[in-house]
């Protein structure tokens, strides 16, 4: 399982365009402070190795689904 703390960042980089995990992880450090109002992120930004890692355990077709029904519940 993804901790919310690694999804939450990831989702808010890809939000803002940013598309593969080594700019993902440029956007978290570059946003440390601003995502630091929602989680603490004590360690830092995961590297761009681990991001891969825990994506790559989702079922793609599944996560888009799931996606897609929480963004056109808010």
């Amino acid at each position: 399982m993804i901790p919310l703390t690694i999804f939450f960042f990831v989702i808010s980089a890809v939000a803002s365009g940013y598309q593969d995990w080594a700019s993902i992880q440029i956007f978290g450090n570059a946003k440390l402070v601003w995502l630091r109002l929602f989680f603490a992120y004590r360690h830092g930004m995961p590297s761009p190795d681990l991001i891969g890692k825990l994506f790559s355990r989702f079922n793609p077709i599944k996560f888009n689904g799931c996606f897609m029904q929480w963004v056109n519940s808010i």
